[in-house]
């Protein structure tokens, strides 16, 4: 966890605004099942309604010249459900020890409340044809999460 604490304040401290750039998040990987059973719980058999959802407002982890594919695993989850799921919080508690970022990363605004320290794809239906749905989402083992 020291090491975290070092990497965020190093990039806090930097003179340059656009270097003040950094988020960093520390798992405990034995938990990533528990997480995943957790997102399973609830996005299970609702591929064609994430894929329609509306995105505005998301925190996001991409900028304008990358195409829109990663957004936070807790914004998307609780914006999709409507409201905080509890089961999901206590289990990203267990999950993630450590989250820190600067208040923007280059070019993003990194918002505390939505930030839990780890993105996921969304799976929209404008992407269905492309690489990246593809890539990111068909040949990963979460996107069984919506089965």
């Amino acid at each position: 966890m020291q090491a975290c604490r070092t990497y965020i304040k190093h990039y806090q401290g930097m003179k340059q605004e656009i270097l003040r750039s950094a988020t960093i998040a520390l798992v405990d990987a034995s938990q990533l099942d528990g997480l995943f059973d957790a997102a399973h719980t609830i996005l299970s058999g609702h591929l064609a309604e994430v894929g329609t959802m509306d995105i505005s407002g998301l925190q996001v982890y991409h900028t304008q010249n990358v195409s829109q594919v990663f957004f936070d695993l807790k914004d998307m989850i609780n914006r999709f459900k409507g409201g905080t799921d509890t089961a999901l919080e206590a289990q990203l508690n267990r999950t993630i020890l450590y989250k820190a970022a600067t208040p923007s990363f280059v070019s993003l605004k990194i918002n505390p409340d939505q930030y839990s320290g780890l993105s996921m794809y969304i799976p929209l239906s404008k992407w269905q044809d492309s690489n990246e749905y593809s890539y990111y989402f068909q040949s990963l083992a979460w996107s069984d999460v919506y089965k």
